[in-house]
């Protein structure tokens, strides 16, 4: 499965649901549907319709309030059958619980405190780069791996706050972790 490369389709609906102002967490899981959803379709849906059904299905998985007013105004711009036949699209192919990549973050660096891998970091500048790190995540589908995209996320915050890691757990060593790591790495290059 190809982690990064999406539609440009995909792509205005990831950034439409980052900015659309709801809240941070619904807009997440609504993009970990949309990508569930494209890892079984390449079926041509129009980005409204994606927009609106991802949302809303989010909305109901998330347990949020069924009158939400930008819910609610946004979806009289598309055709309610087309979001009705999309969401029982996504009941198909989208697992019930959705997990978010920042849900992974602490137990995963519990799970390096443990192994005594970093001796007295700063844990919460590096779970606020590690978050930083998962946002850029979020425009892929490594969010449909949340704790390897974690383990990717917490490796390289160590790495930019120098904090040497002593010896990594094999989790943390795994083929996949490590492409998200160079994957973070070719983001944020530029930035230093």
């Amino acid at each position: 499965m190809d982690m990064i490369s999406i539609s440009e389709t995909d792509k205005d609906v990831i950034n439409g649901l980052l900015t659309c102002g709801v809240s941070r967490i619904l807009a997440r899981h609504a993009i970990v549907v949309l990508h569930h959803y494209r890892n079984t379709s390449k079926e041509d849906i129009p980005g409204d319709v994606l927009f609106c059904g991802c949302l809303l299905y989010a909305q109901k998985q998330c347990n949020y309030p069924s009158d939400s007013s930008f819910l609610c105004s946004y979806s009289k711009q598309v055709r309610e059958t087309d979001v009705i036949g999309f969401e029982l699209a996504l009941v198909q192919v989208v697992r019930q619980n959705v997990l978010l990549v920042e849900a992974c973050l602490r137990p995963t660096l519990h799970e390096l405190l443990l192994s005594k891998s970093i001796c007295g970091p700063d844990r919460k500048r590096l779970i606020q780069i590690s978050l930083h790190f998962i946002n850029e995540l979020y425009k892929t589908r490594w969010c449909l791996l949340p704790q390897v995209a974690a383990r990717g996320a917490l490796r390289l915050a160590c790495e930019k706050c120098n904090i040497a890691l002593l010896q990594l757990p094999a989790s943390f060593t795994d083929r996949s972790v490590d492409d998200v790591v160079t994957y973070l790495r070719s983001c944020f290059e530029c930035h230093g």
